[in-house]
């Protein structure tokens, strides 16, 4: 998981992200936070736990379990999951949608023009929208591709 990690410097920035949105800046926290934003991958709890643990040796899956959703709760992380599936978490705050394989289940960021200024009518049955985010399903490459077409062939 490293996409640019944030430098030294850069954590004491990370925790006054956090204590400016509410969430006390624990080492521990800092860390979780610091994981989240070195990937670019969309990391499930458990993803991230493997990760922290290698910095943090005595973390345990609950804390990153509760501070995901604190950070998802002051807005500092996305929420990133369809219906059904493990929750998936982004870093990544600025307006973007994403790819989601459906054999793999991989989850790629995706910008596209026709979807920048991307706006539903208001109101929409008596619902305000505070967000939009797009998720294109499909086969993230032929290696999955193909492997739906085997079980599409199995199954009919």
């Amino acid at each position: 998981m490293s996409a640019g990690a944030p430098k030294m410097r850069d954590l004491s920035e990370l925790a006054a992200r956090c204590r400016a949105h509410g969430v006390k800046a624990t080492p521990q926290r800092v860390e979780i936070f610091r994981a989240l934003l070195e990937t670019r991958e969309h990391p499930s709890p458990e993803a991230v736990y493997r990760v922290v643990k290698r910095r943090m040796p005595t973390v345990s899956l609950a804390t990153i379990y509760k501070t995901l959703e604190a950070l998802h709760a002051a807005g500092l992380a996305r929420l990133v999951s369809h219906s059904g599936e493990t929750k998936r978490y982004d870093g990544r705050l600025d307006p973007h949608h994403h790819l989601v394989c459906r054999s793999c289940g991989r989850i790629t960021d995706f910008n596209h023009p026709a979807l920048k200024d991307l706006a539903l009518p208001h109101p929409v049955d008596d619902f305000i929208t505070d967000e939009i985010s797009v998720q294109l399903l499909g086969f993230c490459n032929a290696a999955c591709r193909e492997k739906q077409n085997k079980q599409e062939n199995n199954n009919g």
